[in-house]
């Protein structure tokens, strides 16, 4: 694009403050959506309501109704605690205001990034007048929904500036407070490192450890070790909602449709080996990073031009993926127009086009398409990561000897196999229904001899009676115990995930709830037969 002149920067601003504003008016009418899930983690901070129990969808939900918080569906995980920390001074608003007041502060600080970004990375200021139309979704769904991603825009963006300017406090705590809301920035530590700016990455290390030392002034020792132990490997390994929806928009989602069987969400996949699924990830994950590591020692770029291709294999790397994510391509977008690196309109306007197509694609239509049909944003992604890298890496670049990536390739390849080796295979689900139409049941019965069952939705909860007939049933003889079910005494299973009301039917099998293989508090009825535990 070429340079512009003589036209003040705020004009060329004018159509973004314009959707802006409307986006911003428009909110005051909607749900408060995702902004209730860090809104209402602070209020239960700020009145003594919280514990590890926030993580659970199903104890969440049936929390925030009984304080009063109605007509919501809330899912906490898979958040740090430090998110309902961070937003306790909201707490002392109305819902509705207190995200009416994020929204203004964090669209403030987005535009501020934008004319200090324009000025210090020396691109033509014309370029603003493309960022409502190629980031249209991202900027609407993440005002709609208060999410932060506008907020963690400008601390990306001023925390890569400190660092430049060698104020590695000021850029550790920038970033630090981005990773604590969200946990994918902490690959740019791993760039830090690959840099070879240990003092930076040290202190970034510091930050975040002081940053969590702060919130323990609200936040028990207790909920960060339950969220280390327990929630952060639960969501790192693509464990969301029903464990196999394509709303993740993530490659874990297609490895595990190819690889992963679930015989409610995936009865026939292309290749049933859950070692093969481990392995083909790991290959995945090994690919992305090692390139990422490589572009980096070969690249003569600064800084600012290797953070932009490390959000892209952040966001290849993440096991879930947003509609208001995509703002984060901002950086890599806004780098292919910087005046020193003289790219050709043509490969602007390419790369313009991929991005737009990436966070603009309606990938609602996908989800009832055949399998490699139903993932399109990944493959974007792809294209977009490797269309970057061809453009901003020198023909004549710095070579890295064979040893030296072999290295690196067979490292990182351990670093993610050995760990899923060690853990147990996940076991396998046995539903009681056939079909699931709804990702949290939170509630069973027996009404006039028939299976009823509840399942949580806005406006209320509502029940739906089943074709199963139960001639007789028992809570007396079997109980839960350290999240195992026991039947007169005897354990009857042994797996790691949250049951509850454990109930024998026709004497035969033992019906509970059961979030296994699913993402936190989102339960289904699961069955155990009696006679296969004799």
């Amino acid at each position: 694009m070429k340079k512009t002149t003589n036209i003040p920067t705020l004009l060329f601003l004018g159509p973004l403050l314009l959707g802006l504003c409307y986006w911003l008016i428009r909110t005051y009418g909607l749900p408060i959506h995702d902004f209730s899930n860090a809104y209402i983690g602070a209020v239960f901070l700020k009145e003594g309501w919280w514990s590890t129990g926030v993580y659970d969808a199903w104890k969440f939900n049936s929390m925030a109704l009984e304080k009063g918080f109605s007509n919501l569906f809330l899912a906490y995980y898979p958040n740090t605690p430090f998110l309902a920390f961070f937003f306790y001074p909201a707490t002392f608003l109305s819902p509705i205001w207190a995200k009416i007041c994020f929204n203004l502060l964090s669209s403030s600080l987005f535009l501020l990034m934008l004319v200090r970004a324009q000025r210090r990375w020396r691109f033509s200021a014309g370029v603003f007048l493309l960022v409502p139309v190629v980031f249209f979704t991202s900027l609407r769904n993440g005002l709609y929904f208060g999410q932060v991603y506008l907020l963690l825009s400008f601390l990306l963006a001023e925390g890569l500036h400190a660092f430049q300017k060698k104020r590695f406090v000021v850029g550790a705590f920038c970033w630090a407070i981005a990773l604590m809301l969200k946990v994918f920035p902490v690959l740019l530590g791993v760039l830090l490192i690959a840099e070879k700016h240990y003092k930076a990455a040290l202190v970034y290390g510091v930050a975040c450890i002081s940053l969590l030392s702060i919130s323990l002034f609200q936040v028990d020792m207790a909920s960060w070790m339950y969220y280390f132990t327990d929630v952060f490997p639960k969501s790192s390994s693509g464990t969301y909602y029903d464990g196999f929806t394509p709303a993740a928009k993530s490659a874990t989602m297609l490895f595990k449709h190819l690889f992963v069987y679930d015989a409610l969400h995936n009865p026939t996949p292309v290749f049933n080996s859950y070692t093969a699924f481990i392995f083909m990830q790991a290959f995945y994950k090994t690919i992305v990073l090692s390139t990422a590591i490589f572009f980096t020692w070969k690249s003569k770029q600064d800084l600012i031009t290797k953070v932009g291709l490390w959000l892209i294999a952040g966001m290849l790397l993440s096991p879930g993926l947003s509609s208001y994510a995509g703002i984060l391509l901002l950086f890599p977008w806004l780098v292919v127009f910087r005046n020193d690196l003289q790219l050709t309109q043509k490969q602007q306007i390419l790369f313009s086009v991929l991005i737009a197509l990436y966070v603009n694609l309606p990938i609602t239509y996908f989800y009832e398409l055949p399998l490699y049909l139903k993932f399109p944003k990944v493959y974007v992604l792809l294209l977009i990561f490797i269309y970057y890298q061809q453009l901003l890496l020198p023909k004549e670049s710095k070579r890295i000897n064979h040893i030296s990536q072999v290295g690196i390739g067979m490292g990182l390849f351990l670093f993610f196999t050995v760990p899923a080796v060690i853990k147990k295979t996940p076991p396998q689900n046995t539903y009681v229904l056939e079909k699931e139409k709804h990702i949290l049941t939170s509630d069973y019965t027996i009404k006039n001899g028939q299976l009823e069952y509840e399942y949580w939705t806005v406006p209320a909860p509502k029940r739906l009676t089943t074709n199963i007939m139960v001639h007789q049933f028992d809570t007396n003889v079997v109980r839960i115990k350290d999240k195992q079910i026991y039947y007169k005494g005897m354990p009857l299973t042994n797996t790691n995930s949250n049951k509850r009301k454990p109930m024998v039917i026709n004497g035969k099998e033992i019906f509970y709830l059961s979030d296994q293989n699913r993402g936190m508090g989102f339960y289904t009825l699961m069955k155990v037969r009696l006679t296969e535990k004799k």
